[in-house]
């Protein structure tokens, strides 16, 4: 996580006698600022169509706009911090005092419950998507106000994990009357603070998650070509699980691809390098590209839904305005031509009550996103 000042990083420790060239310094503050943009821009997006269009308001997309919320402190609280600090090429804090204190624990304490929130809200997802496709027949598997528990819980155990950051944070003297915003606490805690965070955010869950969609994956093999639905409503069954997996699998393989690098150099710093940061000029070369590639979730998420998922394309025109284009509007209307025309014959094919309830629930279920 971005237990991250947790190992007190300072660009001065490195023991490098140069700093970011002018040019280094303008394209690392306009990425920076490109990124905060984007995933402000995007969060917020995602987060009004699920609020506007009703029929996005289902389980997995209240927890995608769960993660939707909590990625929002990362353009809201962490990078205006990285900002500030890669433009002046100083890490000192800029307030002093009881604010300063406050600031110091509060930003910190919100930097670190954001990927923890994400995390969680993956799991429950994952959970979601595994009893859509174990229990087709039913349409409401989790009531909305045990959802409404379950988001409340990713937030729960994220701020209690994190509270000893209200006690540890502190503003530390330095050199020319700066002060620096600093753990307190040994290394020894800091190692066990580390152990703990990497076992509960990190370990099980993708090992949970891994066990879930490898479940999910048996078992939409074994249903493949039972003679119990009509064919034509098992291929759009299959069709619709099949995105709902590739839409899930790639938000879960963006976390951990951005954030695996960054809470790699963590955890090598901690156990391998015992908090002691290399003397090496490349170094906060290697720490400002893992920062930034972990933090560009943010922004990717986003892009993933919208790029992925037809529906959240159209909850996003509906809310911008845009009307479907007329080629869309002649698909739809030749469509319902062709339904109106059925013949008796077709009607009389699903004849059994518990069909059509198989039918309606797995529609339900799988069309959740």
């Amino acid at each position: 996580m971005e237990a991250s000042n947790t190992t007190n990083i300072s660009l001065n420790q490195t023991g490098c006698a140069t700093t970011d060239t002018v040019a280094e310094t303008i394209i690392k503050t306009v990425a920076q600022c490109a990124l905060l943009l984007a995933s402000l821009v995007g969060n917020a997006l995602v987060i009004l169509v699920i609020y506007r269009v009703k029929s996005m308001r289902t389980t997995v997309n209240y927890f995608l706009m769960n993660m939707a919320v909590s990625d929002l402190i990362i353009p809201a609280v962490v990078l205006p911090r990285d900002i500030l600090e890669t433009s002046s090429g100083s890490v000192a804090w800029r307030l002093n005092g009881g604010l300063g204190v406050a600031t110091c624990k509060f930003v910190y304490f919100l930097s670190d419950i954001t990927p923890s929130v994400s995390v969680l809200s993956l799991v429950f997802m994952t959970c979601d998507r595994f009893c859509a496709v174990a229990f087709p027949f039913k349409a409401s598997l989790i009531p909305s106000a045990v959802r409404r528990s379950l988001i409340a819980i990713t937030w729960l155990v994220s701020m209690a994990f994190f509270a000893p950051y209200f006690y540890s944070f502190e503003l530390v003297p330095g050199e020319n009357g700066d002060v620096f915003c600093r753990l307190t606490w040994g290394d020894r805690i800091h190692i066990i603070f580390i152990t703990v965070i990497c076992l509960t955010f990190i370990v099980i869950p993708f090992a949970l998650l891994a066990s879930i969609y490898t479940a999910i994956l048996v078992i939409l093999y074994r249903n493949r070509g039972t003679g119990e639905e009509m064919e034509r409503e098992r291929k759009r069954r299959e069709k619709v699980n099949k995105t709902v997996m590739k839409l899930a699998l790639a938000i879960v393989l963006l976390f951990a691809l951005c954030w695996g690098p960054y809470n790699g150099v963590i955890f090598t710093i901690a156990f391998v390098w015992q908090n002691k940061i290399p003397r090496t000029c490349s170094f906060s070369t290697i720490w400002f590209i893992a920062r930034y590639l972990a933090y560009s979730t943010s922004a990717l998420n986003p892009l993933v839904l919208f790029a992925l998922n037809e529906n959240y394309r159209n909850g996003l025109k509906r809310v911008l305005g845009i009307r479907r284009s007329a080629g869309n509007d002649e698909t739809t209307s030749r469509y319902l031509r062709r339904k109106d025309k059925r013949k008796p014959s077709d009607l009389r094919m699903v004849t059994s009550a518990s069909l059509l309830k198989s039918c309606d629930a797995s529609k339900t279920a799988t069309d959740s996103l």
